[in-house]
């Protein structure tokens, strides 16, 4: 028996939502930008590594080979 593989379509909703953001997105000045980072960061800390975490040889493979911090 084959199956076959259904494309997923999120509906119009979800692209309008999409085209939404990406003007929104694209209109902000980088202040702006900077701005929504930082709430961001505040809403969830766990989105910046910390110094201890980022020397960790377990997450190096985030940094690269050519990080000299290895």
């Amino acid at each position: 028996m084959s199956e076959v593989p259904l494309s997923f379509d999120p509906g119009p909703e979800y692209r309008d939502d999409v085209r939404r953001t990406r003007a929104r997105v694209t209109a902000m000045t980088p202040e702006a930008a900077k701005a929504t980072l930082l709430e961001l960061i505040e809403t969830f800390p766990s989105l910046v590594l910390t110094p201890e975490e980022r020397r960790s040889p377990v997450l190096a493979y985030r940094r690269g080979p050519n990080d000299p911090l290895l």
